[in-house]
């Protein structure tokens, strides 16, 4: 249980310092690039068409 709990504590302080860094030394260009390359993979990957078609949407307005 006390393992747990320590666990928890620093994933509640990691994702703000994982944020703050992403926000630091990332344009908000290359972290839309990296979100497009993440998402093309997944719906590539999925054998679901239904996220082709959001997918494209979402991508649209990402491209913006």
């Amino acid at each position: 249980m006390e393992l747990k709990k320590d666990t928890n504590k620093r994933r509640n302080i990691m994702a703000p310092v994982i944020a703050f860094i992403t926000k630091t030394f990332f344009t908000e260009k290359i972290i839309k690039a990296v979100v497009i390359a993440l998402g093309d993979y997944l719906v590539k990957s999925s054998k679901n068409k239904l996220d082709d078609v959001a997918w494209l949407q979402v991508k649209k307005v990402l491209q913006k």
